[in-house]
Order: structure tokens, then C-alpha cells, then sequence
């Protein structure tokens, strides 16, 4: 069986007591609290972790997309572009680069946008295509707020591309 938010949580925080400064340990807390609802003890949690262990690109990924959910833009894009910069050729790096260029486009910060979406595809040239390929098989699947979620990424970095924008149009008919 799969382990409740409880149980996880319970266990991060034993954890945390015996190395209070792990950063593995405090992230996964983070993360249950924020499955939990507890988003504003998650931010807390994740800003101190930010701070402590300032090269854990995850953390700060994971600090932009609380952030963003809250609706504190303006960190949250602070939040992804650092985590971009702290892991320039990790795996998460060109998807935080895209995140912060959603983030600067819901801000309506063109430039600032084509900043960050100049980043994720140096970083990832196909980024735009994956992020379109997966919303539409989110689609396909039924799963219309996760394919939201990727079309949105896939707009932020190429604003121009009519087949994302034709996907995202059908899904706010739907709405």
C-alpha cells in the first residue's frame, strides 16, 4: 500500500529531530503539507530550507509553484529562476526556466517573459513540443486542469505556436 500524508509527515518530522537541518527530510515535509492544504507552514518550511541549502534547486521549484498557487507572482518567478540558476543543466532546470516564463506572462511582463522562455529553451530546445505532447495526452486522458498546466508552460515559452493556443482556447470553452 501507498503511505498516508499522516504517516509521512509523522515520519519527516521524527526525522527532523534527530538532523533538524536535513534538507531531504524537511523538502518531503513540504511537500506532504502542501498535498495536505497546508500551503502558508510549507512556504514557511521551504523559504528557511531555501536559505540553509541554497544550491537544493528542487526546493526552490517547489517554493515557486506554492508561491504561485498563493498568488505571489512576483516570489514565485524569483523562486523559479533561481532554482534555474542553481542547477543550470539539472534535469529541472529548463522546467523551471519555463515556470518563471508563465509566471512573468500571468504578470504580464513581456519582457521578462521572453527572458525566461529564452532560458528553458537554450537549456531544452524540445521543451515547448514536450509540454504540448503531454497536455494533449492529459486530454486525452480526461485530466483537463493538468493539461492546463502544460499547455500554459508550452504558451509561456513559444507564445506564438497556434496548435497550443487552439487547445487552450477549447479548454476555456469548457470552463
Amino acid at each position: 500500500g501507498e503511505i498516508s500524508l499522516a504517516t509521512l509527515i509523522r515520519r519527516e518530522r521524527k526525522a527532523l529531530k534527530i538532523d533538524p537541518g536535513a534538507p531531504a527530510p524537511t523538502w518531503r515535509l513540504a511537500r506532504a503539507l502542501v498535498a495536505q492544504g497546508r500551503r502558508d507552514e510549507a512556504i514557511s518550511l521551504l523559504m528557511k530550507l531555501t536559505t540553509a541549502s541554497p544550491t537544493f534547486a528542487w526546493a526552490h521549484f517547489d517554493l515557486g509553484r506554492s508561491l504561485r498557487e498563493r498568488g505571489d507572482l512576483g516570489a514565485a518567478e524569483a523562486a523559479f529562476a533561481r532554482a534555474t540558476e542553481v542547477d543550470p543543466l539539472g534535469t529541472i532546470a529548463a522546467f523551471s526556466a519555463a515556470s518563471a516564463a508563465r509566471v512573468a506572462a500571468e504578470r504580464h511582463d513581456e519582457p521578462a517573459r521572453a527572458r525566461h522562455a529564452a532560458r528553458a529553451r537554450e537549456l531544452s530546445p524540445g521543451i515547448a513540443r514536450a509540454q504540448l505532447e503531454g497536455g494533449r495526452a492529459r486530454l486525452t486522458e480526461g485530466d483537463e486542469r493538468a493539461a492546463r498546466e502544460l499547455l500554459t508552460l508550452a504558451a509561456a515559452v513559444t507564445p506564438m505556436d497556434l496548435e497550443v493556443l487552439d487547445l487552450l482556447r477549447r479548454l476555456e470553452k469548457k470552463d
